[in-house]
């Protein structure tokens, strides 16, 4: 099995496009069985080969998987941080709280900061409030500030109100739908009239 195994990682990684995707499914169907092997190759491969991987490990969804991912975070390349954010948000794992929002202050570009705030919003942890409140305030980009504030929402803590509502006449229709989502979460009926 293991012999079989490598032969699969070796073609999601360096073959043809089509050898890389039967391997890909085939990968994703062993599932768990297949995580150790994947996980093994991480540290060894190129940017593009760790994304493959990062792909199948992800679609399969094993916990084991959370340490490498966390690691990810710290890659130079927005690409491999908003898969690790993404699957970090979806595997739901307080472990990565501390490093998504170390993430969140290092230079990300605005892509990867998307991924890492919706992943922060998706794990409801109140630490993530504060410096949602200070991103929503400092960021230029409206794809940014609108997941932030979407993200506040989900989060509950209503100290996000009154930053919030300083952005429900946004330029951007997408932060102020946010605003009034968010709002709507965070205040009793009565009090939202939006």
């Amino acid at each position: 099995m293991v012999d079989s195994l490598r032969e699969l990682v070796e073609d999601l990684i360096q073959s043809s496009p089509e050898r890389s995707r039967r391997a890909r499914l085939e990968l994703v169907t062993l599932g768990s069985a297949a995580v150790d092997e994947l996980l093994r190759w991480l540290p060894v491969c190129n940017d593009q080969q760790r994304w493959r991987l990062l792909i199948v490990l992800s679609e399969i969804g094993d916990e084991r998987a959370v340490p490498a991912f966390i690691d990810c975070l710290r890659s130079p390349l927005s690409a491999i941080q908003a898969a690790a954010a993404q699957f970090l948000g979806s595997a739901g794992d307080r472990r990565a709280v501390e490093p998504l929002l170390d993430a969140l202050t290092r230079d990300a570009n605005a892509t990867a900061q998307v991924w890492i705030v919706q992943a922060l919003g998706k794990l409801q942890d109140e630490r993530a409030v504060e410096p949602l409140l200070a991103l929503v305030e400092s960021t230029e980009s409206a794809s940014v500030r609108y997941t932030a504030i979407e993200a506040l929402g989900w989060l509950g803590d209503a100290r996000a109100v009154p930053v919030i509502c300083r952005y429900a006449e946004d330029d951007s229709h997408h932060v102020r739908a946010r605003v009034a989502g968010a709002l709507q979460r965070l205040l009793p009926p009565a009090r939202y009239a939006g």
